[in-house]
């Protein structure tokens, strides 16, 4: 089990931490930074492809040009250009869905789902299926890399500014309060309705307006009871409609970093038996850490 302390640590690390994948190698293992068991049972590729769908399906996310550039490099832009000896034309979300099949396949490949009647049969298909996903594995892995370093390019923009800490925070925040809240939710998840998919959601209908809200001393003049309305409803397409400039820049920053997060998930891994274990000096020390 994930304390709500471990899964905002991982999420900082994801969303701030450089990568360590080296291009063209489909190593991803790391030691466990934290001192519980790191199993989220959670698909990263999976949680990437619903995220691309919901930067789809809400268009008014905003004008910013890292929003903007997130969205083609899901649906438009061929990444796959980008990756070397790669002639293949195929967006992100194309390869990821590409690496989804092949992992599946390979999944029912080894369970024996599919009858043979001969055993060479089996086994060369197996072969083929594992040939097929360390394939697109490495294709992804390297169109992943190529593509969260085209946007740190743009987060460096907005990384001295204010506003880079404060969505950070807000975001940190407002899983630890709101935590509770969505176990529930992917405690009823289902075939048709998967946990990265409730998560995606959660995320993007309430964390995100917590996270990209600007505080109220930086509000100039005083709200009309629409514009409140407009930002207490609870519908998606009123949640996610940035107002200002200024919000739609909080708002990149905390699509970038989500991009970021998700990106880092997948291209490293952890022993889900691994964990750190504390120096006895340090147990139950309750003094407090100051992170500049």
């Amino acid at each position: 089990m994930i304390t709500h302390h471990t899964s905002v640590t991982f999420e900082l690390i994801a969303m701030t931490a450089k990568s360590v994948h080296i291009p063209g190698s489909k190593f991803r293992r790391l030691p466990n930074p934290c001192k519980d068991n790191w199993n989220p049972g959670l698909d990263a590729a999976a949680c990437l492809a619903a995220f691309a769908c919901k930067l789809k399906d809400c268009p008014s996310l905003g004008n910013h040009i890292l929003t903007e550039e997130l969205q083609e490099l899901f649906q438009h832009r061929p990444v796959d250009a980008l990756v070397l000896n790669n002639p293949q034309t195929q967006t992100l979300l194309q390869k990821i869905k590409a690496y989804s099949d092949a992992a599946t396949r390979l999944a029912d490949e080894k369970a024996d789902k599919h009858y043979y009647a001969q055993e060479e049969d089996r086994q060369a298909n197996k072969d083929r299926a594992a040939q097929q996903h360390n394939t697109r594995l490495l294709v992804l892995l390297d169109s992943l890399h190529l593509a969260v370093e085209m946007v740190d390019e743009r987060l460096k923009d907005l990384v001295a500014k204010p506003q880079f800490g404060e969505v950070l925070a807000l975001h940190l925040a407002a899983v630890l309060d709101q935590q509770n809240t969505l176990n529930l939710e992917l405690a009823n998840a289902t075939g048709d309705n998967p946990k990265e998919k409730i998560l995606i959601n959660f995320y993007l209908n309430n964390i995100f307006p917590a996270a990209v809200k600007e505080p109220v001393e930086a509000v100039s003049g005083t709200q009309t009871p629409d514009s409140t309305t407009s930002q207490s409803a609870g519908s998606d397409e009123a949640t996610l409609s940035p107002a200002t400039t200024a919000t739609e820049e909080r708002s990149a920053i905390w699509l970038g970093l989500m991009f970021k997060m998700w990106s880092w998930l997948f291209l490293h891994d952890f022993n889900p038996e691994d964990k750190m274990i504390e120096r006895s000096e340090f147990k139950n020390n309750r003094l407090p850490i100051y992170i500049g």
